[in-house]
């Protein structure tokens, strides 16, 4: 079993990255350009990438029971939300950014992963289960 110290400096070498490489990956991370052509397919600062998100609205009838299988059994599995090619190449994009060593929060570069939280049925859905005035935290 590693000491506490080992522990400490494995740590340490995992988040201190040589001054050129911390250098490079701050100018590719501040670059539109970079992102734009990284995935080309996503949205960034595009409001017309945003047009067909949502996939199949749930009624109301499904939309309560789901409600009332989270209070009982606390989870809930109903048809998406987000059209499913949507969700396709929101998943293309994060295997890409962990494939090139982004950590997976850098999606947030891209409108769809912002947007999705913000379809008028997930902003239904959501207020149902957190009540009216729910708010998206800012650490993601």
């Amino acid at each position: 079993m590693p000491t506490e110290q080992q522990i400490s400096e494995a740590l340490q070498s995992l988040l201190v990255l040589p001054e050129d490489q911390a250098e490079e990956l701050f100018k590719r991370a501040v670059n539109f350009d970079y992102w734009k052509g990284f995935a080309p397919a996503m949205g960034l600062l595009d409001m017309g990438s945003l047009d067909h998100l949502e996939g199949a609205a749930y009624t109301s009838e499904q939309e309560e029971w789901a409600l009332g299988h989270l209070r009982t059994h606390g989870y809930f599995r109903m048809p998406p939300l987000v059209a499913p090619d949507v969700t396709a190449r929101m998943c293309t994009a994060l295997e890409m950014l962990r494939n090139a060593g982004w950590p997976a929060v850098f999606t947030y570069v891209y409108d769809e992963f912002w947007a999705v939280w913000r379809l008028p049925a997930m902003v239904r859905l959501l207020s149902n289960c957190l009540g009216e005035g729910y708010l998206q935290t800012s650490g993601v």
